[in-house]
């Protein structure tokens, strides 16, 4: 279990890390409010995802 949640919370952490370059990058600024909003937006949904997965399937979060 304790291996499951270390590749979640790195998989999330780079994640976190590419969006924010693919949608900073090109704006040349971290002034750009409508990027913070997507990420929270996407970011909070897929972790309800898998915090789901986690608590009543987590094989098949597993094998994801």
């Amino acid at each position: 279990m304790k291996k499951l949640i270390a590749q979640t919370l790195s998989s999330f952490l780079i994640g976190a890390v590419v969006l924010g370059v693919l949608l900073f990058l090109p704006a040349w600024t971290l002034n750009y409010w409508q990027a913070w909003v997507f990420i929270v937006v996407f970011m909070t949904s897929v972790n309800v995802l898998g915090l789901y997965l986690a608590l009543k399937d987590p094989a098949l979060l597993e094998r994801r």
